[in-house]
């Protein structure tokens, strides 16, 4: 056929006309995607906008509203994570750490919200993530003094005394008002137990005393605890004392001064004391335990007959106290054989059990204390306090039985935990503190604390020595501010035969070494010996308090002894 065919053309040209209609529609189908993901983009955008600006104008519920529609429009959106942060770390929600990690993920942020987060972190105790905030803002230069400051308090709640102290004496360089960096200086210098330290917390207290001001009491309460005032700094005191307002506790404190003052009046003063208590059963309370303190457990006998005790449980456990501290464990024994005692029941098994034990009665002991567990069940107040009581008397099975329960209680497993360590550290099983810290870190496998714990005991057990070199390493890099892990990877290159490098694992920070652990100096010790420094290893070899060593690290020191 020389012509076409126009019924086929028609055909031809609607099946052509068909697919291209549907070809585009395909086509407008597949582009509408990311145009609608564009326009939820910028939508996210502007919604978080909007949200930082009804932060700024403190409306915070609409903030959140616009905020919360922003992140389900585009959770990856970074305004919106920072809007999000700001608003929970103004209203202190744990919630914001989520946001801040995010941000700060991404590169968002600043040293300002750095700081904010760890504010919130240590205000709220989670020291996880104050660790991880409070890292990245010590290695800005120059340190801030807010910096300075968070990091002492940051420390203080993990009890670093070291790194305590050197957080609060630079901050007190820039501020040295500061009451609250100078009282927790004061803490941590008293707990050194070294002459230096006491004098500079001493200076301190007299400092705060002299200026006046709401840090007074505070300041007589911790001078009245120096063993070594001179009889003008406890009229000083006395005088103090006399302008604050009195209580109880004042009045007593006042005796106590004026006991130290005048030793021979100490039967009069104290007969003062005894005399205001039978006002009142509160002050007779306050009185019998002052008494206690000063070991006047006769005098507590005396004043508290036992039909007085039995009428509350707080005179009733001063009373047993007392008779505890006298060695009076028969008349202890017919005091519990009553039926009727103003304590719960977990408490009398305990204090039965403890009777029972210094009288040689072995078998009815280990039933008290048996019953006491079984009367505790899962109540974890009432574990802990079984584990305490007989972590105090040295009834270690006991305790171990205590905290072993209270582990199963999520919200106390970590202070159960630290209750079986200090355990294992008292009765010196390196291997069993080794069980204990592999134990932790399946539960808290991000915590670089038992991180670095089981590396520096394998260590001292010369155990998977390149393992713990590795932890070691890493969280030095991470956190290059704290000696404990400086520590580790020192003893990490000893065991490895690099003196030398040990020793430059401590270059670049300062450390005052009389402060520190006495682990952490017997490493040094080692460091000092292995690199040539013999003696200046001697000499703080004989420093170290070795009561305070585990076996192994009285080991390492061993040789710079003689």
């Amino acid at each position: 056929m020389l012509l076409p065919d126009l019924t086929r053309t028609k055909s031809l040209k609607r099946r052509v006309l068909f697919w291209t209609t549907i070809a585009l529609a395909i086509g407008i189908a597949f582009s509408a995607r990311p145009v609608y993901g564009l326009f939820k983009k910028r939508r996210a955008a502007s919604l978080a906008q909007q949200g930082q600006l009804l932060i700024a104008q403190k409306k915070g519920d609409e903030a959140l509203a616009k905020l919360q529609s922003a992140l389900q429009m585009n959770p990856d959106d970074l305004q919106a994570n920072y809007g999000m942060a700001q608003l929970l770390t103004l209203s202190r929600r744990a919630e914001a750490f989520h946001f801040w990690q995010i941000v700060f993920s991404k590169g968002g942020g600043d040293a300002a919200d750095r700081l904010e987060a760890t504010k919130l972190a240590i205000f709220l105790k989670q020291l996880d993530f104050a660790e991880v905030f409070l890292n990245q803002i010590l290695k800005d230069k120059p340190l801030q003094p807010e910096t300075l400051r968070l990091a002492a308090i940051y420390c203080d709640l993990k009890n670093e005394s070291v790194s305590a102290i050197h957080f609060a004496r630079a901050y007190l360089e820039t501020n040295p008002e500061a009451a609250e960096i100078r009282f927790l200086l004061v803490r941590h210098l008293l707990h050194t137990q070294k002459t230096d330290d006491e004098k500079e917390a001493k200076g301190l207290l007299w400092k705060s005393l002299r200026d006046g001001g709401k840090d007074v009491p505070a300041a007589i309460q911790l001078l009245a605890t120096a063993p070594d005032l001179s009889a003008p700094e406890l009229r000083e005191l006395i005088n103090a004392l006399e302008k604050i307002p009195a209580n109880d506790a004042t009045r007593l404190l006042k005796i106590d001064l004026e006991t130290r003052l005048l030793p021979e009046a100490k039967d009069q003063l104290i007969s003062r004391a005894v005399a205001e208590a039978k006002s009142s059963p509160e002050k007779l309370l306050n009185v019998c335990r002052w008494l206690s303190q000063k070991r006047e457990f006769g005098t507590v006998e005396k004043i508290l007959p036992l039909n007085k005790a039995l009428e509350s449980k707080d005179l009733f456990t001063v009373y047993v106290d007392a008779l505890a501290a006298l060695g009076r464990w028969n008349d202890l024994e017919n005091v519990f054989n009553q039926k009727s005692l103003p304590l719960e029941p977990v408490l009398a098994e305990l204090y039965r059990a403890r009777i029972d034990g210094e009288l040689k009665k072995d078998a009815r002991s280990k039933l008290h204390w048996e019953q006491a567990l079984s009367l505790a069940g899962q109540n974890p107040d009432a574990l802990a306090n079984i584990g305490g009581y007989a972590e105090r008397i040295g009834a270690w099975n006991q305790a171990t039985k205590a905290y072993e329960a209270l582990v199963k209680d999520p919200a106390q497993t970590r202070a159960a935990y630290q209750g079986l360590v200090r355990i294992a550290e008292k009765t010196g099983d390196t291997a069993q503190l080794r069980n204990l810290m592999k134990s932790l870190l399946v539960l808290y496998p991000k915590d670089p604390a038992p991180q670095n714990d089981l590396a520096y005991l394998n260590l001292l057990l010369k155990s998977d020595i390149e393992t713990a070199r590795r932890t070691a390493e890493n969280l030095v890099r991470e956190h290059p501010q704290t000696l404990a892990y400086r520590t580790t990877l020192a003893l990490a290159l000893l065991r490895n035969n690099k003196a030398a490098e040990a020793k430059k694992t401590y270059e670049g920070v300062s450390f005052n070494w009389s402060e520190a652990l006495p682990g952490w100096q017997a490493v040094y010790t080692s460091v000092l010996g292995a690199s040539g420094d013999a003696e200046q290893a001697r000499k703080l070899a004989r420093s170290i308090d070795r009561s305070r060593l585990k076996p192994e690290e009285r080991e390492i020191i061993q040789s710079w002894l003689n």
